[in-house]
């Protein structure tokens, strides 16, 4: 995902003469040659991260295009102030981009997990959020962001899968779908822990049981209409996140569907409302809070 976004940052500035991007002093390697082609809309601010949202508050103040990146659990907890009263408060076109969403760092044990950003800044009126699954959701997300009037955030992780929905077509709020299957159940996901989805879906099918897979990569702005009439398809809807569930992904189509549809069952997989405070990569962090490929299979199982 990162390179991805890269790349699709090179093409823009190539075009926009007036867009910044700065740094909290990493992304080394992954901004070299942006660094080397325009040295002058480059700016590493060190480990200030409070003072990363300040001067991009300035350079947006002056109509610049700002991109502020920095790994997800500095960039939005220890800057929650300057992002609301700054970038959302103006309505500033400040583009909030982090790395090592979810366990993404979990070697790095708990201050690097990034399991609360998302609800953190769902609770945040005016802002944009994103947070693809998938190399193509994070080419389309960044495109469309980058044409928002106001803050948006977008979550990476350092990989993504390659796989494209089976209709290429991004629209903020809306469901994208990745796999068909009957009305019994549809699994809908954002974020990395998208590929355990997919495999957990794949395993299955053997067994003839086939689950429907969505993602959902834009948390916010939603639209709602459309999600509803998708979901109002399916007996029942498990939402599966690398994320705190409530204010996230989680809570989110729960309210939905509960305030519309009653007779639909929700299920959730998420990081539980709880804090690790074990060390381990991410596939071992997953586990650990049941969101990892045999978790999921376990859930479907248990649905069907």
């Amino acid at each position: 995902m990162r390179d991805t976004f890269q790349k699709e940052l090179i093409k823009l500035a190539k075009k926009n003469k007036d867009l910044f991007l700065l740094t909290g002093d990493l992304g080394y390697g992954v901004f070299d040659e942006y660094e080397k082609k325009f040295p002058k809309r480059y700016i590493n601010v060190g480990v200030a991260e409070q003072n990363l949202i300040g001067i991009s508050t300035g350079l947006a103040l002056e109509g610049k295009t700002v991109i502020a990146y920095s790994i997800a659990n500095f960039l939005v907890l220890r800057c929650l102030e300057q992002i609301r009263n700054d970038a959302v408060y103006h309505n500033l076109n400040i583009n909030l981009v982090s790395s090592g969403g979810g366990y993404t760092y979990g070697v790095l044990g708990m201050s690097h997990h990034a399991t609360e950003d998302l609800s953190v800044l769902n609770s945040i009126p005016g802002i944009s959020i994103a947070a693809p699954s998938t190399k193509w959701e994070t080419k389309k997300a960044f495109e469309i962001f980058m044409n928002v009037k106001g803050a948006t955030y977008i979550r990476l992780e350092k990989n993504g899968s390659d796989l494209l929905p089976l209709k290429n077509n991004y629209r903020l709020g809306e469901l994208i779908k990745y796999q068909s299957g009957n009305n019994k159940l549809a699994i809908v996901c954002l974020g990395g822990v998208f590929v355990e989805c997919f495999k957990a879906v794949k395993n299955l099918e053997n067994k003839k049981i086939k689950p429907s897979l969505y993602t959902l990569s834009s948390l916010k702005p939603l639209n709602k209409k459309k999600i509803l009439s998708t979901l109002r398809n399916y007996d029942s809807i498990l939402t599966v996140e690398e994320n705190n569930y409530i204010g996230g992904l989680g809570s989110t189509i729960s309210h939905l569907i509960h305030t519309d549809n009653k007779k639909i069952k929700f299920f959730s997989l998420s990081t539980q409302d709880t804090i690790l405070k074990i060390v381990g990569d991410q596939n071992f962090l997953r586990k650990k809070v049941g969101i990892d490929c045999a978790s999921i299979q376990k859930k479907i199982l248990k649905i069907y």
